[in-house]
């Protein structure tokens, strides 16, 4: 989809370094002028001359690039593919560079910086390329336009491509991370007491022979009327333990929210993706329940033994990020049955979602554990700040901070974990 002219920003063509050469040239020819100093004035013009031709050669291969059509294409392993069709002759090629610039913006994200660009060279008609990438994320695309410089980088023109097939949406999946909260769920429905659609188990129909002092409620009536002896039931009848968990992400992030929060962010969405791939092994149905940015609530659903239960996970994962306002957390609830597990996945500090009708499991992390030990600054800190959390064996956050905030959440009714 090529760009509009209301879409197109106003830019300056000079970059910085051809506008510090143009300076230099200036000053060189000032010198040559007062002081007499000839070599000073030809360096100064021969400065001024190139970046003329190089004006002049970028002016004269726009016409060329105007005409031209790109599509791109995302490749496994984060590669990206570049095709191009039209491209200018291979002499107006020599005269400047080109390369197509596509920027993207985080979807669920309210933070205008929250983006990342794709800058692709252009040489030949078909190209791969291997970018630098985020971490995780689902982009969508909004600025695309064409670059063209001279190879001095005097100048830098941007032009409107009148065909740029690019990638509308790039997704960028979650990187399961090992987690520190194995064999904490066991789960709960919501469904109707006393019911299941969950297959029992063999074990539950291995009977006996009754002995006495046995409990009669357990005796098996069907073996008796075929056998004419009495046995009991080894197992227990109950419907087995439920399998669904509903996950949500709380996307309050710290005040000053920056590439930290986002690391952090991004490595509890990491390790909660292992987390739930083991629930998945376990059998448990997982339902992640999110936000869209027009406040519609979204479930999907994920069941144990389907094809690629990974992927699925992996790539739902990408969706979560930082944003604010976050979203009602009471309007999340209303699509989640009553006394359902709810499993909270939140950054430590963030704000607190509770509800009364729902069994909540908060997870938290990651806690920091970075050595800093032996460093002249941790030291200067301790002494400057007299900080109580400085642990001289190189942790940050002492275990006993968690204990006592996970006291008083259990007071409230929420588990509290770090992941």
């Amino acid at each position: 989809m090529p760009l509009t002219k209301r879409s197109f920003k106003p830019y300056c063509p000079v970059t910085v370094p051809g506008a510090l050469y143009l300076l230099a040239a200036a000053v060189l020819l000032l010198l040559g002028r007062i002081r007499g100093e000839l070599g000073s004035a030809l360096a100064g013009l021969l400065i001024l001359a190139y970046a003329l031709f190089s004006l002049a050669a970028c002016l004269a291969a726009r016409p060329f690039w105007k005409r031209t059509q790109f599509r791109i294409e995302q490749l496994p392993h984060g590669r990206v593919s570049l095709t191009g069709t039209a491209l200018p002759p291979l002499w107006i090629r020599f005269l400047c560079g080109a390369r197509l610039h596509v920027h993207f913006h985080r979807l669920h994200s309210s933070r205008k910086v929250d983006g990342w660009s794709l800058d692709l060279p252009i040489g030949r008609v078909q190209t791969e390329h291997t970018p630098p990438s985020p971490d995780r994320g689902l982009f969508s695309s909004r600025e695309k336009y064409l670059v063209l410089h001279d190879f001095a980088s005097f100048f830098a023109f941007r032009l409107q491509a009148p065909a740029v097939n690019a990638i509308e949406q790039m997704l960028f999946p979650a990187t399961p991370e090992p987690h520190a909260a194995g064999g904490v769920v066991s789960g709960k429905s919501g469904r109707v007491s006393g019911t299941s659609t969950f297959n029992r188990s063999d074990n539950l129909y291995e009977t006996r022979t009754y002995l006495p002092g046995d409990d009669p409620r357990k005796i098996n009536w069907k073996v008796y009327a075929h056998s004419g002896s009495l046995s009991i039931r080894e197992g227990e009848l109950l419907p087995p333990p439920a399998a669904e968990l509903f996950c949500f992400f709380n996307t309050d992030g710290p005040d000053t929210a920056g590439k930290t929060a986002d690391r952090a962010f991004t490595s509890l969405i990491n390790r909660a993706a292992a987390f739930l791939l083991e629930a998945l092994e376990n059998r448990m149905t997982i339902i992640l329940v999110w936000s869209n940015p027009d406040d519609t609530i979204e479930l999907l659903r994920v069941e144990p033994g389907i094809n690629d239960t990974r992927k699925t996970i992996t790539d739902a994962l990408a969706i979560p990020a930082l944003s604010s306002p976050v979203p009602d957390f009471t309007t999340i609830t209303s699509r989640i049955p009553p006394k359902a597990t709810i499993l909270l996945f939140s950054l430590p500090g963030a704000r607190i979602l509770k509800s009364s009708g729902h069994r909540i499991l908060w997870f938290t992390g990651p806690y920091p554990v970075q050595a800093e030990a032996h460093k002249p600054g941790a030291y200067l800190r301790k002494w400057l700040f007299v900080s109580n959390n400085f642990d001289s064996r190189g942790s940050v956050f002492r275990p006993i901070d968690f204990e006592r905030f996970g006291t008083r959440l259990e007071q409230e009714g929420i588990h509290a974990h770090i992941l």
